[in-house]
């Protein structure tokens, strides 16, 4: 499931199936990756995000979006911090939105 991530550059994909996150995770990285315990995981490479939510709860998918923004706003240069939390609560609340009726709902 692709989600709109404008205005930023990058690329986000939410995966629920574990089999596919892995070979989604190959094509991206060219390895296997370890998930041993993991309920979701977020990697990375260039602007491109995939995440997989590999249970059903709530607070995998809250967890794995936080990785997700906070990658973000490095990627773009703009720290968070108090000065601009609402940047990045407005742009959390945008992504979560999105995902949350794609992978809950």
């Amino acid at each position: 499931m692709k989600i709109n991530t404008a205005p930023y550059p990058v690329h986000l994909e939410i995966v629920t199936d574990i089999d596919l996150f892995i070979n989604k995770y190959k094509k991206l990285k060219g390895y296997s990756p370890d998930l041993t315990g993991c309920k979701g995981f977020t990697t990375y490479s260039g602007n491109v995000v995939i995440i997989g939510i590999f249970t059903e709860e709530l607070a995998t998918l809250i967890h794995e979006l936080n990785h997700f923004c906070l990658w973000v706003f490095d990627y773009i240069g703009m720290p968070v911090n108090s000065d601009n939390s609402e940047a990045y609560c407005y742009y959390y609340d945008y992504i979560f939105n999105q995902a949350y009726r794609l992978v809950v709902e």
